[in-house]
């Protein structure tokens, strides 16, 4: 499998995150070629779009 290269990357700003389920992992954006997704690595938890990561967010603080 091929390296992610990060050029090819759009400006996503939810990578990086703090995950809003586990709070103790990072939320990284993913693209295998095949599948686009942001997930967390420390519990697993993924979004398949950015719209759903944020909406855990803001469900996450209230």
């Amino acid at each position: 499998m091929e390296a992610q290269k990060d050029g090819d990357k759009k400006n996503v700003q939810s990578d990086g995150a703090d995950c809003p389920v586990c709070t103790d992992g990072i939320v990284s954006y993913i693209d295998d070629g095949n599948k686009k997704f942001w997930g967390c690595g420390e519990c697993g938890n993924v979004w398949f779009s950015e719209k759903d990561f944020h909406k855990s967010v803001l469900n996450k603080k209230n």
